[in-house]
């Protein structure tokens, strides 16, 4: 990676630790707020998954050099999880509006809890494979 790229990553780092820490600790109820929240969930949650999974060579069962794979973009899709878990367990959030406001909204809530529980299960698919390969 070269050296933008790495500014460019901690950047964005730096930027979804702050929206964490805002969302845990600030009244934020606002619409407009929550549109760009689901516009940025579902950014980085709806994305295909690292060609490096599937393009892995199998190994040796014994073969302990080798490292287990991990998302590169791990850092910033844990920091996306704990985003979307702040805003769905939030009590700023005006209930009443999510329910009159555009049925797509709900679509996006229930989409967004199930990619989650989606993503917590291929990592440990792939945990489990890592297991099987080495032991």
């Amino acid at each position: 990676k070269n050296d933008k790229e790495v500014r460019g990553m901690e950047r964005k780092r730096l930027l979804l630790v702050e929206i964490v820490e805002y969302l845990s600790t600030n009244s934020w109820w606002n619409v407009d707020i929550m549109n760009e929240l689901l516009q940025v969930l579902e950014y980085n949650l709806f994305r295909p998954l690292p060609t490096n999974v599937l393009q892995r060579p199998q190994t040796v069962k014994g073969d302990e050099e080798e490292e287990p794979f991990q998302d590169p973009r791990w850092p910033h899709l844990q920091l996306v999880y704990e985003l979307c878990l702040r805003f769905l367990i939030s009590s700023d959030i005006d209930k009443t509006v999510l329910i009159h406001s555009n049925y797509h909204i709900t679509i996006h809530i229930v989409t967004y809890c199930l990619l989650l529980l989606l993503h917590c299960h291929y990592y440990l698919l792939l945990f489990v494979i890592y297991l099987y390969c080495h032991y």
